[in-house]
């Protein structure tokens, strides 16, 4: 989908002019700082492959986005514990499997081992939408569909 800025629609678009004809010569060079973006513009090469670090601050939360397998663009939220490690991971998409994460969004938990140096269990929580509340969940091997464990 191609945006335009403020000011420089084709002259067909629905936001143009109702007769189709191109602006008075008098109408150029009025613009205002209205033909700045409204949205930051980042290209698909900034959001690939783009992970929250796992060691970051102590005690600190970051927003991130990257582009998902989906081709969307995802929105998670990372927690830090005291010692920087990466303890939680909100995910607030279905990351384009709706069978797997059916109610956004899902919650990764990490414990660690070893002082910290390696992940001991991954668990994922997911939103039960009978309750609405936050259940550790696993998909069901034979079904392939999420079961909730808790």
């Amino acid at each position: 989908m191609r945006k335009y800025y403020s000011g420089t629609e084709p002259e067909n678009s629905a936001s143009g002019s109702a007769s189709g004809r191109s602006k008075k010569a008098s109408d150029e060079g009025t613009r205002k700082a209205d033909d700045f973006a409204t949205e930051p513009f980042l290209p698909d090469e900034y959001y690939k492959n783009n992970y929250a670090p796992m060691q970051g601050t102590p005690g600190d939360r970051i927003d991130f986005s990257r582009l998902g397998s989906s081709g969307q663009v995802e929105k998670s939220r990372v927690i830090y514990d005291h010692a920087g490690k990466q303890k939680y991971r909100v995910d607030y998409s279905d990351h384009g499997n709706a069978k797997h994460h059916p109610n956004p969004p899902h919650l990764h938990e990490y414990i660690y081992q070893d002082a910290g140096k390696n992940i001991k269990e991954k668990i994922v929580y997911m939103r039960d939408s009978s309750t609405g509340r936050m259940r550790k969940s696993q998909v069901d091997r034979k079904t392939n569909e999420i079961i909730f464990i808790d």
